[in-house]
This record gives C-alpha cells, sequence and structure tokens, in this order.
C-alpha cells in the first residue's frame, strides 16, 4: 500500500500458490499398478487506486489478473499374473507369477 497523498491511495497484492498431489501405488498390486502425480500452481495481482474528489466523491478503480499452469500424469502398469487360488469368503488371493 502507498499513500501518495490524503486523497490518494494505491494497493498492490500479489500472490502464488502451488499444490502438489501424488498417489504412488505400491509394487505389491497387482494385475495393475496404478501411479498418478499433479502438480498445478498459479500467481498474480490485485492492484486498486481510490481517490477522493472534491471532499465528497471517492473513486475507486483496480485491475485482477493471473496465469495458471498444471500438469497431470497417470500411469498404468499392468503385471501379468496366473490366479492359483483364491478363497472367496475370506477375500485372500494367492498369486504366482507365470515365471515361477
Amino acid at each position: 500500500m502507498h499513500t501518495f497523498n490524503a486523497n490518494l491511495q494505491l494497493t498492490v497484492s500479489p500472490f502464488y500458490h502451488y499444490n502438489q498431489a501424488s498417489y504412488n501405488a505400491s509394487p505389491n498390486d497387482v494385475p495393475v499398478v496404478t501411479d498418478v502425480k499433479q502438480i498445478s500452481n498459479y500467481g498474480g495481482a490485485q492492484a486498486s487506486l481510490a481517490a477522493t474528489i472534491a471532499k465528497k466523491n471517492d473513486i475507486e478503480a483496480g485491475l485482477y489478473g493471473f496465469a495458471q499452469r498444471q500438469s497431470n500424469f497417470f500411469n498404468n502398469f499392468f503385471w501379468p499374473v496366473t490366479w492359483d487360488r483364491a478363497l472367496i469368503q475370506g477375500w485372500e488371493t494367492t498369486l504366482r507369477s507365470p515365471a515361477s
């Protein structure tokens, strides 16, 4: 904030925001391992100029602007496996890779 005189004032408010979210699956998640990464950031500013004219009239004008960037990464990796045994009642599954 800058006050030029009793009747004129300038306010500038810059801002910046960064956000990152990741989901990295365990390599033991079979048959599909999913990884997700999302990054976003943005920045900008708001500026306003306020003036008092003839002690009775107030006027204010301003500008607002920003820029944003976002990136997304999504990956699925498929592990080929064969079902050796599955116990539906206990939700227990034993997996054997084709190489064994």
